[in-house]
């Protein structure tokens, strides 16, 4: 898979690293012909239509998907919502995350927590590592952000003897 940065993966994907080459010109080719609906027959709009279909049979091959498992979604905080209502479709069901996630997932945790399932926000030490202490009795969602771009911190991933669903951040 070709990186569109010259970063790391498990490194900050929304770094103020530039763009490679390549990405930068589908960029521009994208805010060239923004204005137009690729709903619409129009030659521009059918031309908008293309490439945004190329871009995303380009991310799906890379992916290693079907472009029809792709789901774009406009916003950051959208996409986590709707991934983490994917895995927890049982009100019941028990979500572990920590004092260091994201804002999205702590509102989350509240609604999860308001429509009767259960939470377990696990705190940090003093270098902000999360110590992941889980009950092994029973299955759970883990939230896991392996990298804080803020603080710099990088996570071990936790080792536990239980069934996870794991959503990494």
């Amino acid at each position: 898979m070709l990186p569109i940065t010259d970063i790391a993966p498990e490194d900050d994907f929304q770094s103020e690293l530039p763009l490679e080459p390549m990405a930068r010109q589908h960029l521009l080719e994208l805010f060239d012909s923004a204005w137009f609906d690729p709903a619409k027959i129009h030659r521009n709009s059918a031309q908008l239509r293309n490439l945004i279909n190329e871009a995303r049979e380009s991310i799906a091959s890379h992916l290693g998907i079907a472009s029809s498992e792709l789901e774009i979604v406009g916003e950051l905080g959208f996409g986590f919502q709707c991934a983490l209502a994917g895995l927890l479709t049982e009100s019941k069901s028990k979500f572990i995350y920590s004092t260091v996630d994201r804002q999205v997932i702590h509102a989350f945790a509240r609604q999860h927590q308001a429509r009767g399932g259960e939470v377990l926000e696990q705190s940090v030490d003093s270098k902000g590592i999360v110590d992941f202490q889980v009950d092994s009795s029973r299955e759970a969602t883990l939230s896991f952000q392996a990298v804080n771009r803020e603080t710099g911190v990088i996570q071990n991933a936790p080792k536990l003897q239980i069934k996870l669903q794991f959503l990494l951040i």
